[in-house]
């Protein structure tokens, strides 16, 4: 009996840690993007998978933020100094 409840207990601790990268991998990433007259940094490289960009225009002139991949495109509309928007 305590040997069967031992092969248990490991069965079921083998398929947690199999499970946990992809339970994982469906999280979003936020990615912040600041623009500021002409220039654009990024909070951190976006990883393969759904990203969240916060994009804010933290200098005085216009601007809006466009992606573009898996022959795809997003944009955010013009940003006025101080404006923000959400691409996902």
């Amino acid at each position: 009996m305590k040997k069967t409840l031992l092969l248990v207990l490991a069965s079921l601790t083998a398929m947690v840690a199999l499970l946990l990268p992809t339970l994982g991998s469906g999280a979003t990433q936020t990615v912040r993007v600041k623009e500021v007259d002409g220039k654009i940094s990024l909070s951190a490289r976006p990883k393969a998978g759904t990203v969240r960009f916060v994009v804010r225009n933290a200098g005085g002139d216009e601007h809006n933020f466009m992606l573009r991949g898996a022959g795809q495109r997003w944009g955010t509309r013009i940003l006025a100094g101080g404006g923000s928007a959400t691409i996902v």
